[in-house]
C-alpha cells in the first residue's frame, strides 16, 4: 500500500485572543513538509514550523459547528501553535479536528515541529499520541538535535555518496585530483577543539581493531586547566581518557580504488543510532563526532576497561553475582534499543564492555538498523538480511527469505544476545565445551540448530541444574533458553527475558527481607527468654 503524500481536510481554525470566531478552512500539509497551508478566502497562507516556539494539543468546549453528528461537539481536539520571536510578538492559532483524523494530523504536525522547530515537545501533548507514533517522535527530535550541531560531519555522507555514484559496492574510485590520506601509523595527530566543543589532545595510545573497518585510540579529553598557587593558569590540563574511533582506510595502489570506503558511511551512521538512543546507563556514550580535514571522521566515546570476550580469552574468572550483573545490563540496553527501534544485528561478547563500576554497555553500533534512518529512502542502500558474527546468528537468517522486518530484527537480536549470555557468561564459568564456532566457513544453518540442541542440553543436565541453583543463575539460564529457540515464533524477547530475569531478582530480595526479620524475630524472642531466665534465677 503506497505511503500517504498529503494530508488536506476541512476544519476550523482562529487566532487565540482575537474577537473572532472559529472560521471553517481547509488546512494541508505534504510529508515531512516544514509548514501547514491553510486557506482563507481564495488565498492560501504558510504557517512555517521553524517560527513556532510552543505548541499544545488541547480539547477545545466551545461551542463549534459540528464534524460528527454522533458525538458531542462541545469538545473537540484541537492543536494551538505559537509563533513568533519574542514574548511580545506571539501569535496563537488554533486548529479544531474531526475526530477520526485527529492523531494522524497531530503525528505529521509533531513530526515537523521535531524536524524545523526548537519549541519543546510537552508530554501530556504527545500522550495524545499512540506509543508508536510517541517514539518516532522522540527519535526524530533526537535525531534532528545531532544533525544541527554536526551538519557539517553529516554533510560528508553526501559527499561520499556523490563520489560513489558510478559504484553501488563498498569501494568506489576517486576522482581526478582527490586524496584521501591514511591515518599515520601512530594514530591520527589531531588536538583542537570539536564543533560541539569538546578539547582533545594527543593520542596516547592503539587499543586495537574495531568494527566494520575501523581503528580505536586512546585520547585525552582536556577538562580545565590547573590553577597554580598565585592564581595564574599553568601550562598542565585535567584529563580523562576517551577513545577515538577512526576509519582505518586501505586503497589499491594499481586500480585507486579505496577499499573500505563504506566504514566512513558507517561511522556517520553509528553516531546517528548513538543520538537516537541517548544517555543509558548500559549504552556507549557518545561524546562528540568530528571531521579533521576533507574527509576524516571521528567518534569520541566512553572508554571502558575489557569487553566481556576478554575473560574468555584470558581465562578470567567471573562469580555468579557478576555474570547475573552483567547479563542484566546487557538485557536492559538492549531492551532499551529495541524500545526505540533500533536494532543492533551484530551482538557478541566483543560488543559488551565493561565499565568503571563494573557496568556493562553495549558497544559499536557500525551494522545497527533502524527505521528512523533507514526509512529515508534507505539512505544507505542496505538490506536487512544475513548479518552478524559467525557463532551468534539465529538460524532463521540463513533462509534465503530477502530482506527482513522489524520483528525479524527483534528475534534476531535476541538469539544473538542469548548466545551472548550463554557462551560469554555461563559456559565460560561452568566449563560446558563443544560449543565454540566452526573455523575458517559460514557456519550452514544445521550446524546452528545443532548447537543451540547441545545448549538445550546443557541447561536441562539434572547436576548443572543443581549447580546453577545453588549459584542462583538457574532463572538466568531458562531465560537465556528461551533467547536461543530455534523457532523464531516461540522464542522470548529480550524485554520478556529481562523481565524473567528481574521478577526472580525481586522474589529474591523479598525472601531476603522476610528471612532477615524472621531472624530478628527469633533474636528478640530469645533475648526475652534469657531475660526472663536471669530474673527467675536472681536472689530476690
Amino acid at each position: 500500500m503506497p505511503k500517504v503524500s498529503a494530508l488536506e481536510a476541512q476544519v476550523y481554525t482562529k487566532i487565540v485572543g482575537g474577537h473572532g470566531k472559529y472560521e471553517k478552512t481547509t488546512l494541508y500539509m505534504a510529508w515531512d513538509a516544514d509548514c501547514l497551508q491553510y486557506k482563507k478566502g481564495v488565498f492560501w497562507h504558510k504557517l512555517h514550523f521553524e517560527k513556532v516556539v510552543s505548541w499544545e494539543a488541547r480539547i477545545v468546549g466551545e461551542n463549534v459547528d459540528p464534524f460528527d453528528k454522533s458525538r458531542d461537539t462541545r469538545f473537540l481536539p484541537c492543536i494551538a501553535l505559537t509563533t513568533g520571536s519574542s514574548r511580545h510578538a506571539t501569535e496563537e492559532r488554533a486548529f479544531v479536528f474531526p475526530y477520526l483524523s485527529f492523531e494522524n494530523w497531530l503525528y505529521w504536525i509533531v513530526r515537523g515541529l521535531a524536524k524545523y522547530s526548537k519549541a519543546p515537545m510537552p508530554e501530556e501533548s504527545l500522550s495524545v499520541l499512540s506509543p508508536k507514533h510517541q517514539t518516532k517522535v522522540i527519535n526524530s527530535r533526537s535525531l534532528s538535535t545531532f544533525d544541527n550541531s554536526h551538519e557539517i560531519f553529516i554533510s560528508i555522507l553526501e559527499t561520499l555518496r556523490k563520489e560513489d555514484e558510478t559504484d553501488k559496492g563498498r569501494d568506489f574510485k576517486l576522482g581526478p585530483g582527490k586524496k584521501l590520506p591514511s591515518p599515520p601509523p601512530g594514530g591520527p595527530q589531531i588536538e583542537g577543539v570539536t564543533k560541539g566543543g569538546v578539547m582533545f589532545g594527543k593520542v596516547t595510545k592503539k587499543l586495537g581493531q574495531g568494527g566494520s573497518g575501523t581503528m580505536i585510540y586512546e585520547i585525552e579529553k582536556l577538562l580545565q586547566p590547573v590553577m597554580q598557587k598565585d592564581g595564574k593558569t599553568g601550562g598542565d590540563w585535567k584529563t580523562e581518557p576517551m577513545v577515538v574511533k577512526v576509519p582505518s582506510i586501505d586503497r589499491d595502489v594499481d586500480t585507486k580504488v579505496v577499499k573500505n570506503a563504506g566504514v566512513l558511511k558507517d561511522l556517520v551512521k553509528e553516531a546517528r543510532v548513538l543520538a537516537i538512543l541517548g544517555k543509558h546507563p548500559n549504552i556507549v556514550g557518545l561524546i562528540d563526532a568530528h571531521v579533521h580535514g576533507k574527509s576524516r571522521i571521528y567518534l569520541f566515546l566512553q572508554k571502558g576497561y575489557c569487553d566481556l570476550s576478554d575473560y574468555r580469552k584470558k581465562n578470567l574468572e567471573l562469580s555468579p553475582s557478576e555474570i547475573r550483573k552483567y547479563a542484566v545490563d546487557i538485557m536492559s540496553g538492549v531492551a532499551h534499543m529495541h524500545g526505540l527501534r533500533v536494532y543492533h544485528c551484530d551482538m557478541k561478547p566483543d560488543n559488551v564492555m565493561i565499565f568503571e563500576g563494573d557496568i556493562a554497555k553495549i558497544i559499536d553500533f557500525g551494522t545497527a538498523k533502524t527505521r528512523v534512518l533507514d526509512s529515508k529512502e534507505d539512505m544507505f542502500g542496505e538490506t536487512w538480511s544475513q548479518f552478524g558474527t559467525k557463532g551468534y546468528i539465529s538460524p532463521e537468517s540463513r533462509d534465503p527469505r530477502g530482506i527482513a522486518t522489524e520483528d525479524d530484527l527483534v528475534r534476531r537480536d535476541a538469539f544473538a544476545v542469548g548466545i551472548t549470555i550463554l557462551y560469554g557468561l555461563l559456559s565460560h564459568y561452568y566449563g560446558w565445551e563443544g560449543l565454540e564456532p566452526l573455523d575458517g566457513m559460514v557456519e550452514p544453518k544445521k550446524i546452528i540448530l545443532e548447537r543451540i540442541k547441545k545448549y538445550h542440553k546443557f541447561l536441562r543436565d539434572e547436576k548443572n541444574r543443581k549447580r546453577m541453583t545453588g549459584d542462583r543463575l538457574l532463572v538466568l539460564a531458562d531465560a537465556a533458553s528461551g533467547l536461543i529457540e530455534a523457532d523464531p515464533k516461540t522464542r522470548l524477547t529480550v524485554a520478556d527475558a529481562l523481565m524473567f530475569v528481574k521478577e526472580d531478582m525481586k522474589q529474591f530480595r523479598k525472601d531476603q527481607m522476610s528471612r532477615s526479620q524472621g531472624d530478628l524475630n527469633t533474636f528478640k524472642d530469645l533475648q526475652f527468654v534469657k531475660e526472663t531466665l536471669q530474673k527467675s534465677t536472681s536472689p530476690e
